[in-house]
């Protein structure tokens, strides 16, 4: 069953945000240069925006739990 609670809900795009500043935006601007991982400006601008705009990972955070019969 998918997991559902008042208090914790987590939106299946949250890793949105932050595979389009680190993957594409960050490259993007930078150029020819060198690519760091876990750059400042990547740490930056995740934390700027919200984490689940647009739908541009590949990956998908899906929370189920466990029905009891």
């Amino acid at each position: 069953m998918p997991y559902d609670s008042p208090g914790y809900t987590v939106p299946p795009n949250a890793l949105s945000s932050h595979y389009f500043v680190a993957r594409v935006l960050y490259p993007a601007l930078l150029g020819d240069g060198e690519i760091k991982r876990n750059s400042h400006f990547v740490k930056f601008f995740c934390e700027a925006l919200p984490p689940d705009i647009g739908d541009y990972a590949q990956l998908r955070i899906l929370a189920f739990r466990k029905e009891t019969a």
